[in-house]
């Protein structure tokens, strides 16, 4: 897991926490002695094991009457970055040892650590490792890089970086469980960091040890899968911190921001930020404001970065910024509002399904032979998308609603068996076999993903042009007044002017 967020958010007092269990004293030697007051604590659950650390006045600090289980507190190592790190206290020790390290050195008492090198070769792709030596005194584990004759290099005296990673595969070595390491890219260039993520995971496989970072490095964050990338956010004005899995997008821009563009469309993904591009080039004429769209990752993610820009204003003013969503997502919550905007299908993906189970692109896009599967089930779904009449009596059915209804009217929807459903396939099924069509089409190369747009675009010409031209509204309109913004804030409505 990788945390990451601004700075003064909280992310070292996480890992402060989490080295309390290991070090009672990691609060006194690493903060100010006003850091806890009366009434502060810590509470932890570990595997339904509850340890509170609460505050004494006696102490001034806070105390847990509760013993850590010794195998909670050997498992976990936890690194704090300068000054109070261990990777920056260790080298006193190592130097008072030179002695035994010579004699090791020139008797040739040491091993050679090859899993260490391959994964030090891994990181930094290079050969300077292969010189490197294990040396064992008094219990613990040493390593040099041998030079000429019985001269050595301790590794004291390699880079932070060097170091550093050594320190890692130590700790993995000892078969500690979780290792916690602050500004884990303190010390590494970027290719390393990439490669370092990669290596990890490997580590984390073969000894089963899992790995808690923090970060600011975009390059670091990038090469993360979107389950391991966490953000945590600190409310100044309730003095509440909250934790949430979030796109790699959304960091970058919560972060970073993207400066120096008049408009911001944020959208879901890629497929749908292409889209629009198209058409903005093909049907929005005359555009007034530079503009840039830039795709975050999931509905509610999306509309999310939005509303949080209105107040941090990352990206530019509220009035410069609105998100543009699948048209499946219009029916929830996070899509009502004056700022977002659906297109005009379902998903891309799904209109292109329905479109080729309809018969349209015949003779050039197989669904039988590219899906591999029987692809019957999905044209029975097929009205869904196109909004067939349902004799609910009810008006604004959602499309889930829809969606059951129509399986009930074709008798497709017996009651569960053991648990599971027959012969249905759900709506997702149906959007993640039209991802897969997409994607076996463009992969090969029937038909380019651009391609795929303009011809939906083509078939669907009145309701596309009727949607372009709310982005060429927004891409021309001036945006309202500051005195006109808190009308906006409660909803009124105000006339903005085009710029001729």
């Amino acid at each position: 897991m990788c945390v990451t967020g601004k700075n003064g958010t909280g992310k070292t007092t996480l890992v402060k926490a989490i080295r309390n269990l290991t070090n009672s004293d990691t609060f006194a030697k690493t903060s100010s002695e006003d850091v806890f007051k009366e009434g502060s604590s810590i509470e932890y659950e570990i595997n339904g094991l509850k340890l509170v650390y609460s505050y004494e006045k006696s102490i001034e600090t806070i105390n847990c009457r509760t013993p850590v289980p010794m195998d909670y507190r050997t498992k976990m190592y936890v690194e704090l970055p300068i000054p109070h790190g261990e990777r920056f206290t260790f080298f006193q020790r190592i130097s008072n040892l030179d002695a035994d390290i010579r004699t090791a050195v020139v008797l040739k008492n040491f091993t050679k650590p090859e899993a260490l090198i391959k994964f030090l070769h891994r990181i930094y792709d290079n050969k300077n490792f292969d010189n490197l030596v294990t040396i064992e005194i008094k219990g613990a584990t040493y390593y040099c890089r041998l030079t000429v004759g019985t001269r050595y290099l301790r590794e004291d005296y390699f880079s932070s970086g060097e170091y550093f990673l050594i320190n890692i595969y130590r700790r993995v070595s000892q078969g500690y469980r979780l290792i916690v390491i602050d500004e884990i890219d303190i010390s590494l260039d970027a290719a390393a960091q990439v490669r370092l993520i990669e290596s990890l995971r490997d580590f984390g496989a073969d000894n089963d040890v899992k790995f808690l970072l923090t970060t600011h490095s975009l390059a670091m964050m990038q090469t993360l899968e979107p389950h391991e990338i966490f953000h945590l956010e600190f409310e100044q004005s309730t003095g509440v911190a909250k934790i949430e899995n979030v796109p790699y997008n959304y960091i970058k821009s919560i972060l970073f921001g993207f400066k120096g563009w008049d408009k911001y469309i944020l959208t879901e993904d890629a497929v749908l930020k292409e889209f629009l591009e198209h058409l903005i080039r093909t049907y929005c004429k005359s555009i007034y404001f530079s503009y840039n769209i830039i795709y975050i990752g999931g509905g509610s993610g999306t509309t999310d970065l939005m509303k949080r820009n209105r107040v941090e204003e990352f990206f530019s003013s509220a009035d410069n910024v609105i998100s543009v969503l699948d048209g499946d997502q219009r029916i929830l919550r996070h899509a009502r509002n004056n700022s977002t905007f659906c297109i005009p299908f379902e998903s891309l993906e799904k209109e292109f399904l329905a479109h080729c189970l309809e018969g349209g692109l015949k003779g050039r896009v197989d669904c039988q032979a590219l899906l591999k599967g029987d692809i019957d089930r999905f044209r029975r779904y097929v009205p869904i998308l196109r909004k067939a009449p349902i004799s609910t009596g009810k008006s604004n059915i959602s499309l889930k609603d829809r969606f059951w209804n129509i399986l009930r009217s074709l008798r497709l929807a017996p009651p569960r068996k053991n648990g599971r459903k027959l012969d249905v396939s759900s709506e997702g099924e149906f959007g993640d076999a039209g991802k897969k069509l997409l994607r076996e089409v463009v992969k090969q190369r029937i038909m380019s993903q651009q391609e795929v747009i303009q011809h939906l675009c083509k078939e669907n010409e009145a309701a596309v042009i009727k949607f372009s031209e709310e982005l060429q509204r927004f891409l021309t309109v001036q945006p309202a007044p500051e005195a006109s913004r808190a009308a906006i804030a409660l909803g009124a409505p105000v006339v903005a002017k085009s710029q001729s």
